[in-house]
């Protein structure tokens, strides 16, 4: 994504939009107290105290989010780009808790789309969170190649909890065997050893799991596939986005057992 060409919808702190350009990562028309006061944003202090909420956001951050620096601003931040209103909104939510000194800049992207003969808009949001300490202290963590690894900081069950919300509302997803069950919780990610810290983590609170490698030889699965620790999954972690909380306690689940306390690596055909 090129920052100088994106056109989009600013909204400010009160909530109205203004036409513009994302001019805070294009280097150049900042005054000088534009720039000192880009400058103060970037170095606000912030509390890494080990919380649900501060979990749940690296959480989402480290699943769904992006770390951005421009060298010739010195901006420094993170960012989350998603069609998904409810994602967006608690995101927001959330950072605002638990940084409630930082900058949240919310920006709206509509492109046109077209597929033979039809057209139609496509609309994303774009939440940037701006903080410097916030990119550093996440960077070792966050790496090239959507390669990841949990946070050292979160040394508490409950941000171990919050991360784990926040790690399947933003890569997680709810498999149905048809329109009315449930077959498994589902994690997705490009590398397998992203997925081998979850299902460690998932043990530890008696939720057994099965790494799954799919056919296209891409991409790897974490799934939750038995009606005993789907029930568990729900009742220790469960979702936060509303949408995907409800598919899993609308369906009724599968009732037999599957075989996922075994803990070899399995390969999905």
């Amino acid at each position: 994504m090129s920052w100088s060409s994106l056109k989009v919808k600013l909204r400010d702190e009160k909530g109205r939009f203004t036409n513009g350009h994302v001019s805070l990562f294009k280097g150049r028309h900042h005054t000088i107290e534009s720039k000192a006061r880009i400058s103060v944003m970037q170095t606000r202090k912030i509390s890494l105290e080990p919380t649900e909420d501060l979990g749940y956001l690296c959480g989402l951050i480290i699943g769904d989010g992006w770390l951005i620096h421009n060298e010739k601003t010195h901006v420094y931040g993170v960012n989350l780009e998603t069609p998904d209103e409810q994602l967006v909104e608690q995101f927001v939510h959330t950072t605002k808790s638990v940084f409630p000194n930082l900058n949240v800049l919310i920006y709206e992207r509509t492109r046109l789309r077209k597929f033979k003969d039809y057209e139609w808009n496509s609309s994303t949001k774009i939440v940037i969170v701006q903080s410097k300490m916030l990119y550093e202290v996440l960077k070792p963590y966050k790496q090239k190649d959507f390669h990841w690894t949990i946070p050292e900081f979160l040394t508490t069950t409950e941000s171990i909890i919050g991360f784990l919300q926040g790690i399947y509302d933003a890569e997680g997803y709810v498999a149905r065997r048809n329109r009315k069950t449930v077959s498994s919780i589902a994690l997705s990610s490009k590398h397998q050893s992203n997925l081998l810290q979850i299902r460690t983590i998932l043990l530890q609170f008696g939720i057994a799991s099965t790494l799954y490698q799919c056919s296209n030889h891409k991409t790897w699965e974490l799934r939750i596939s038995s009606k005993r620790n789907m029930e568990k999954f729900k009742s220790v972690l469960g979702f936060r986005l509303k949408r995907k909380a409800n598919l899993l306690e609308n369906m009724p689940h599968l009732s037999y057992e599957r075989d996922n306390e075994r803990k070899k690596v399995k390969v999905c055909i």
